[in-house]
């Protein structure tokens, strides 16, 4: 049975179309996943050795860092010069395998989510809050890492 060139050329556009639809389609429906509670690998007690903060409103001042993260439960990176104290619950994270790099999210209190990255190397983990959701207001934050801790 011998096509028509134009009926060919036509089969050929409408089969592409579908296909580029359907392949875009997937793409397009590719969210990032958040896991529930904070990986294994993060869990636990971390403190920093004495360094020079980064924290802007303590520039120049020396003190120590450190982080508690349980299964659903995380304290906010503190620091023994008086900084910020954030406890957040209801914890989820994102993490590509093979990379250092975690991100977790949970709630602070009622409308406010925050978010963090942490940077793992072996056995020393640096932390920084990127971006908080306020009631539905997304700020995102160019923080600089913490100081690298150690597990206790």
């Amino acid at each position: 049975m011998k096509i028509n060139r134009n009926v060919q050329t036509v089969l050929i556009i409408l089969a592409l179309t579908v296909t580029g639809i359907f392949g875009t389609s997937q793409q397009a429906s590719a969210k990032t996943k958040w896991s529930r509670y904070i990986p294994t690998t993060l869990r636990g007690n971390w403190k920093s050795k004495k360094g020079d903060l980064p924290d802007s409103s303590l520039q120049g001042q020396k003190g120590y860092m450190w982080v508690s993260l349980k299964k659903d439960y995380f304290s906010d990176i503190n620091n023994s010069a008086g900084g910020n104290f954030f406890a957040q619950k209801k914890m989820y994270y994102h993490h590509k395998s093979g990379s250092n790099f975690y991100y977790v999210k949970g709630t602070a209190f009622k409308g406010l989510s925050r978010y963090t990255e942490f940077h793992k190397v072996g056995s020393k983990l640096q932390a920084r809050l990127y971006g908080e959701n306020d009631s539905g207001k997304y700020t995102k934050y160019s923080n600089p890492w913490s100081l690298w801790m150690y597990k206790k």
